[in-house]
């Protein structure tokens, strides 16, 4: 009676297996996994090899990317060694990137040591030494956080900037044209 219960159990929800079997309850090569909303994929994170740890309800990856779909349609993309997802019931609630890590969006590259996640805030924490480069700017300093929804960053301390005007102009230019063709 009790083994058909928890089959039924199982059956209806499969992901319930892997609270009763203790720590590394699944290893996954080529891990993916992504949120899509009302048809559109908001975000999506990928790595070669995951485990996932039952009792924290966490997922270790390594060589992790992170991507993230914003509305109009660019992609925030971010790479490192290592990778730690925590999980709520159904969605990620923090995701933390570590060792050489590099994300690329809108024709910047930004380098650091460590990128933390929060969805509570919707924001991401570099709270390393961060580098910035892209055509006609380049920011160096100490701690940043970027507000994903307003897609406003803050250097924390130590700042050193190189601006390049005319490449700024050019580069505006150039997205002003893309922006009127598409």
């Amino acid at each position: 009676m009790v083994w058909l219960r928890k089959v039924r159990e199982i059956k209806n929800n499969p992901l319930s297996l892997l609270d009763s079997i203790p720590e590394a309850a699944l290893q996954v090569k080529e891990f993916r996994r992504s949120m899509v909303k009302d048809g559109q994929k908001l975000w999506e994170v990928a790595g070669q090899e995951a485990r996932y740890l039952t009792g924290e309800k966490e997922i270790i990856f390594q060589k992790p990317t992170f991507s993230y779909y914003d509305k109009k349609g660019q992609i925030l993309e971010a790479k490192a060694n290592q990778g730690h997802i925590y999980l709520t019931e159904k969605e990620i609630d923090r995701l933390e990137l570590s060792g050489d890590t590099m994300v690329g969006y809108q024709g910047f590259v930004l380098r650091t040591e460590k990128i933390l996640y929060q969805k509570e805030k919707d924001e991401v924490v570099l709270p390393g030494k961060v580098s910035l480069k892209g055509e006609g700017l380049e920011l160096e300093g100490v701690g940043m956080t970027i507000a994903l929804k307003d897609q406003k960053l803050k250097l924390q301390s130590q700042v050193k900037t190189k601006i390049e005007p005319a490449r700024l102009r050019d580069r505006a230019k150039a997205k002003n044209a893309n922006d009127k063709e598409s």
